[in-house]
């Protein structure tokens, strides 16, 4: 996951994360009739060469890693130093694609902090 390649889901696409440091939101979906059926949402920020995880949200019960909205709520996984250090609980159960609306709102709205704290677990000082 923190080589920039794919999450293996049905669409996958890289958005710029706001600002002037090298980050970039990767979101995967999944969907079967219109219903989402798994989706990553990680944010990433480019490191020591690779692209490195800082934040990440899913839903994926397909696999033995993954977490199912639906039964344990929407979560957040912190990483440092490309290991996860931290989950904090978001939501209780909620359908996963009002999972997936509130992953992206939630990364939107604390983005800025979640990149500043990185670059200080780092040693990293973006900007004069």
């Amino acid at each position: 996951m923190t080589d920039g390649g794919p999450f293996e889901y049905d669409r996958e696409w890289t958005t710029s994360a706001p600002g002037p440091t090298p980050t970039r939101v990767r979101t995967g979906l999944s969907t079967r009739t219109g219903d989402v059926t798994a989706f990553v949402v990680q944010l990433e920020y480019r490191h020591g060469g690779e692209w490195q995880p800082v934040v990440r949200y899913d839903h994926n019960p397909q696999t033995a890693e993954g977490h199912d909205v639906r039964r344990d709520g929407l979560h957040i996984e912190v990483y440092r130093d490309g290991r996860r250090v931290r989950r904090r609980q978001l939501t209780a159960p909620i359908p996963p694609d009002r999972a997936l609306t509130r992953a992206e709102e939630h990364l939107r709205q604390h983005v800025r902090r979640y990149i500043t704290r990185y670059e200080r677990w780092h040693g990293i000082r973006s900007g004069p």
